[in-house]
């Protein structure tokens, strides 16, 4: 819900951003980090503003007992063991919790130049411009329970708190559904509308293929039969809506000048994504 409604929101350069609004509303059953050194507390730990750190710290704890945790992080970036340090000093001057984190964005170390090459790409910059904001090490994979032990074992509260947390959170994931927004199709049940619309599509193209009706009838039974058996496995496979969602985005797509590419799944060789 939080993570939807800053998306939904619109962000600029900095993200997504959750109001503490929007915490106060919906803290129930919310566990929160602190962000490390990217945090609002670890950002004014390292400023060394005692006043906005107070006044952060001030607003958790009233609103998240017992549901706040300073995050530790040693990833080899800059002012990490900075603000590691001053936050365990935090932590010990106002009993808050800690624990240990590694911010993984790959899963193996191995995976950082794929990385790398997916943040230039979407940042605008080549790998070699000396201006490129260089945010992430080769250290943030999925380290191991060894691994992470050995890192912190210099302050293991922060390790044995991981367990705790783990203890207290419990999610069902529902495994083998799709979760798809309702596409609106009036009175018509969505395969129907599918059908209906795929048709339309076919009229419209066919007559713009072969304009002379006699040549558009002699050639329109292979592409009936196509379509038709196209549409049959769709809609045995549960696929409709998202047909349907996909049409809709790439018709908006074109009538506001966005280029579609090509398509890379199995979509791309079907004769109704054409509709």
């Amino acid at each position: 819900m939080l993570i939807s409604k800053a998306y939904q929101r619109g962000y600029g350069a900095a993200g997504p951003i959750i109001d503490r609004d929007w915490l106060i509303e919906l803290n129930e059953g919310l566990i929160l980090l602190s962000g490390g050194r990217m945090g609002d507390v670890g950002r004014s730990l390292l400023r060394g503003n005692s006043a906005l750190v107070d006044e952060c710290v001030a607003f958790y704890e009233e609103h998240f007992p017992d549901r706040y945790f300073l995050e530790l992080i040693r990833t080899g970036r800059p002012d990490e063991e900075s603000y590691l340090h001053a936050a365990v000093e935090l932590a010990e001057a106002r009993g808050l919790p800690v624990v240990a984190t590694n911010d993984v964005r790959f899963i193996d170390s191995s995976d950082f130049d794929a990385h790398e090459i997916r943040v230039a790409i979407h940042d605008g910059f080549t790998l070699d411009d000396p201006k490129r904001p260089r945010n992430y090490s080769p250290q943030q994979y999925m380290r191991s329970e060894e691994e992470m032990c050995e890192l912190f074992a210099d302050i293991p509260e922060a390790l044995a708190n991981t367990v705790e947390i783990a203890k207290r959170c419990n999610v069902t994931v529902r495994l083998g559904e799709y979760f798809l927004p309702q596409f609106p199709t009036g009175d018509m049940s969505t395969e129907d509308y599918l059908v209906k619309r795929a048709k339309e599509g076919l009229e419209e193209r066919l007559a713009f293929l072969f304009p002379d009706e006699e040549e558009r009838l002699k050639r329109r039974p292979e592409y009936d039969e196509r379509l038709e058996t196209e549409l049959q496995v769709i809609n045995q496979m549960g696929f409709p809506g998202y047909f349907l969602i996909v049409m809709e985005f790439i018709q908006w797509s074109k009538d506001n000048g966005v280029p579609v590419g090509p398509g890379r799944g199995s979509g791309a060789g079907h004769w109704w994504p054409t509709r």
